[in-house]
This record gives structure tokens, C-alpha cells and sequence, in this order.
């Protein structure tokens, strides 16, 4: 058996001779238990990229979607001073300005 204030790292490097098999067992248990966490650290590490790689994505997709919006209100030559496109109303304006426009292209 150990000393009393050995750790078992001491008591391998110092006198292993004192370890007993309940004190390996207990090590052996511990390495494992290493491997385990260590695998699951990983998989953690490789979800958490993927996130951050859809989380980039997304924030692509979120600005293209603005700057689509922004352009649209743009064409709108200044008859709409302030567009917010998050708004549902500023959205409908939107629509509506492409459904008259393909109603135009229709008669034409």
C-alpha cells in the first residue's frame, strides 16, 4: 500500500513495490477513465466546429438576405426613407413592389 500522503504517480516512480492490486485497479480505472474523457473532449471539440462552421453560414446567409433587402428598398428610389428588413411591413412593401412590377411586365 502507498504512503499515506503518496499520490500514486510518487508511489509508482518511488517504491511501486508498495502498490498494492487495489491501488492498481483504482489506476487502471483512472486511465480509463482518461481515454474516455479525452475521446469524448474530442467529439465535443469537432461538434463545436461544425457549429461554428453553420453558425458562419448562417451569418452569410443572414447578410446576403440584408443586402438583398437593402438593394430592394433602394430601388424604391427614395420613396422609403428608412426600411428596416426585419420588418414585416417593410417586407410587404417589398413584395408588393415586385408583384406590381410582374403585373407591369405582363400588360407589356
Amino acid at each position: 500500500m502507498k504512503a499515506y500522503n503518496q499520490t500514486y504517480s510518487e508511489a509508482v516512480k518511488y517504491s511501486p513495490q508498495s502498490l498494492t492490486s487495489e491501488d492498481l485497479e483504482t489506476m487502471a480505472e483512472a486511465a480509463d477513465r482518461i481515454e474516455e474523457v479525452d475521446y469524448e473532449l474530442e467529439q465535443v471539440k469537432a461538434d463545436l466546429t461544425k457549429a461554428e462552421d453553420k453558425g458562419a453560414e448562417f451569418v452569410e446567409e443572414l447578410e446576403a438576405l440584408r443586402e438583398f433587402f437593402t438593394d430592394c428598398f433602394a430601388r424604391l428610389n427614395g420613396e422609403y426613407p428608412c426600411p428596416s428588413w426585419s420588418s414585416d411591413y417593410d417586407k410587404s412593401v417589398i413584395f408588393e413592389a415586385i408583384e406590381k412590377g410582374s403585373s407591369d411586365e405582363k400588360s407589356i
